[in-house]
């Protein structure tokens, strides 16, 4: 390999070990912003994303009815949202 080769090898390395650090920092502040939110809401989004449950198996787990389990996950994406954007500037 040529040294021209070798420069673009090592900054496509830097430039992907960027991407993640900053997406792992990125991720790290949602689920910070996750663990501020009212049980209700933080419950039903940690089984959703982070236990990888339908909505069915969570309605089930914690006795309530789907329909009140997809509310409460709506609702927590809202105000969820709401914190995120005092930190990262994004559009509705």
């Amino acid at each position: 390999m040529s040294s021209y080769h070798d420069g673009a090898l090592c900054s496509l390395r830097y430039s992907r070990l960027a991407i993640t650090c900053e997406l792992r920092e990125d991720l790290s502040y949602v689920w910070e912003a996750v663990s501020l939110l009212p049980v209700k809401y933080r419950e039903v989004i940690h089984l959703y994303y982070q236990e990888d449950m339908t909505t069915a198996q969570i309605a089930n787990l914690l006795n309530k009815q789907e329909s009140t389990v997809r509310s409460l996950l709506r609702r927590g994406r809202m105000v969820l949202k709401d914190q995120l954007k005092e930190v990262y500037d994004f559009e509705e």
